[in-house]
């Protein structure tokens, strides 16, 4: 029997405060309501689920054998749908083009463990009309000879290098994972388009795999006076793309109760909100 609804927002960032200095607000649950019916307890709200870039490697600066090229950072991260962005922080602003070899930024993946030879490439190709153009590709490289599956949109400048590489370009999806098959490196190129000659000016190694995210909400309930470590979240909900989330939970004996959603958007964004009701 029903005795009374009381429905009480609590919004809970505990995330925010493990996040690196300078990253994004993670995802949050921003309503929820409990409402008991007959035999179940009907749980709907809304969430934001927010992108947060993971950094996968980083490595010292002052090695680099040439200005410009001395790698810092590897991040990946997913802000766009259907896209995975790949992103090289660089010490100094990325040289100008003259008559020094162009740099190529080489970035070697790996999607699910199946190694076809994926390599991020990156260059100012002194081909092009406007020299300092970014040319940003996905390319295979075997026995030393490259070969591109795609360009790709992105960024060249400022001291970073950024692809935007569409899912379907790696044969990634949500739940992929990705990992880095061997080291990250800048070599000189011909013509700014890039071969394998065996000189670095500087690499990187990054050991740290990348989970492609995907929007989640996991559901638990538990007395009203219980903290949020005391209540087991195991009920998945069904989000839509607007970020609106629902599902049934048993309906429990008579008392006073707290529902307990946990919003993700892979494991490094993450937001909790509760709500109180009675039966």
């Amino acid at each position: 029997m029903t005795r009374s609804i009381s429905l009480a927002v609590l919004t809970s960032l505990a995330t925010l405060a493990s996040l690196p200095a300078g990253a994004a607000d993670p995802t949050s649950v921003d309503q929820i309501s409990a409402t008991p019916a007959a035999s179940t307890v009907t749980v709907t709200g809304t969430a934001t689920f927010r992108d947060v870039p993971v950094q996968i490697g980083t490595d010292g600066s002052g090695d680099a054998q040439t200005a410009g090229t001395d790698l810092t950072k590897a991040s990946i991260s997913a802000p766009v749908a259907n896209r995975v962005r790949f992103r090289l922080d660089i010490a100094d602003p990325l040289p100008e083009l003259s008559s020094s070899p162009a740099a190529v930024y080489l970035w070697p993946i790996t999607v699910d463990g199946n190694n076809t030879g994926l390599n991020l490439h990156a260059s100012r190709a002194r081909v092009n009309t406007n020299p300092n153009t970014p040319h940003l590709r996905v390319v295979t490289i075997a026995a030393g000879t490259i070969t591109t599956v795609a360009n790709v949109n992105g960024t060249m400048a400022g001291g970073i290098v950024e692809w935007d590489v569409p899912m379907s370009t790696i044969d990634a999806q949500a739940g992929s994972v990705v990992t880095t098959e061997g080291l990250i490196t800048v070599i000189p190129g011909i013509s700014g388009v890039g071969t394998l000659n065996g000189a670095n000016f500087d690499d990187m190694f990054a050991e740290d795999p990348y989970t492609v995210p995907s929007r989640t909400v996991l559901l638990g309930m538990g007395a009203a006076g219980d903290p949020d470590g005391a209540i087991s979240l195991n009920i998945p909900a069904t989000v839509t793309p607007t970020g609106s989330f629902a599902a049934d939970l048993p309906k429990p004996a008579t008392g006073d109760y707290r529902v307990l959603a946990k919003a993700c958007f892979g494991p490094q964004s993450c937001g909790t909100g509760s709500a109180n009701f009675t039966v």
